[in-house]
C-alpha cells in the first residue's frame, strides 16, 4: 500500500491529509466544541464586546435551555446583563447584536436551518450579523454545519509556503476545503484549522521560519530558500483569529 493511499479504503489521499499526518505528532487538536451555532455565535459577539469567556457563559446561562440559547429570550435581552461583562463603550453595539441574531434565530426558516444548506448561503446569513468570512467559516466548522478548514491567518502562511495558490483568505479557504475527502469530512477540516494553525505559531511563522525543524519539509513548495511565497498575501487575518 503506498503512503498516498488511505489505510482504510484505499483511496488516493490528497496533499491536505498528507501534510496533516506529518504535522500530528508536533501539534494536539481539542475536541471540538459541543455546541448549536447560536449559541456560539452569541458567546463570539459577547466577547467581542469585551467580555472575556467565563463572563459571557454566566451573563447567557439565564438564557438557555438544555445548555442552548433560547432565540426568543435572546431577542429581548436586556442592556443590564451585557452591561455587566462587556466595555461600556461596547454595549450598545453588542446588545443591538444580539438582538438581531435573536430575530435571526426564531426566523421562518430559523438561521440555523438556513445554514445547514448551502455553504455559501450559510457564509452570506452569517455577514449580514456581522460576522467576518474567516470567523463565520470556523462557526460553521464548530457547530458541524459544513466542512470548512477555516484556516487562520498563521495557517494561510503555512499554505502559501506550501505551494497552495492564492493571496486572499477564500481563495486559500476554498483551495485547501477542496481537498477534504467525502468521508469523515469535518473530522480532517478540524484537524487542518488547528494543525495548520499550530505550525503556523510554532515553527512556520511568518517572520522567522525553522525550515531546519519542518516535519513537513519534503511537502514544501519553498524550502526557506529564495523569496518568502508568504510576501504575496493580501490578507492578514483579524487579531484573536483561530
Amino acid at each position: 500500500m503506498s503512503d498516498a493511499e488511505s489505510k482504510v479504503t484505499l483511496r488516493p489521499r490528497s496533499k491536505l491529509e498528507r501534510i496533516l499526518d506529518g504535522l500530528e505528532d508536533s501539534y494536539g487538536v481539542p475536541a471540538r466544541p459541543n455546541l448549536d451555532l447560536v449559541t456560539q455565535l452569541s458567546l463570539l459577539l459577547l466577547v467581542a464586546g469585551g467580555a472575556d469567556g467565563r463572563g459571557a457563559l454566566a451573563a447567557l446561562k439565564p438564557l438557555c435551555t438544555k445548555g442552548a440559547v433560547e432565540a426568543a429570550l435572546l431577542a429581548e435581552l436586556s442592556r443590564e446583563m451585557v452591561a455587566t461583562v462587556c466595555a461600556p463603550d461596547r454595549v450598545d453595539e453588542t446588545v443591538t447584536t444580539l438582538r438581531s441574531l435573536g430575530e435571526a434565530a426564531r426566523a421562518d426558516p430559523p438561521l440555523e436551518a438556513r445554514c445547514r444548506g448551502d455553504a455559501a448561503e450559510a457564509r452570506r446569513a452569517l455577514r449580514t450579523l456581522g460576522i467576518p468570512e474567516q470567523r463565520a467559516d470556523l462557526m460553521l466548522l464548530q457547530s458541524g454545519l459544513h466542512p470548512l478548514t477555516a484556516p487562520s491567518g498563521n495557517a494561510v502562511t503555512v499554505a502559501v509556503r506550501l505551494g497552495y495558490p492564492g493571496t486572499s483568505y477564500a481563495s486559500f479557504a476554498r483551495v485547501l476545503d477542496e481537498e477534504l475527502p467525502e468521508q469523515y469530512a469535518i473530522a480532517v477540516a478540524w484537524r487542518a484549522h488547528h494543525l495548520l494553525d499550530h505550525h503556523g505559531k510554532a515553527l512556520c511563522t511568518a517572520k522567522a521560519p525553522q525550515c531546519p525543524h519542518c516535519p513537513v519539509r519534503d511537502a514544501c513548495a519553498w524550502h526557506g530558500e529564495g523569496p518568502d511565497p508568504a510576501g504575496r498575501l493580501s490578507w492578514r487575518a483579524p487579531a484573536g483569529d483561530g
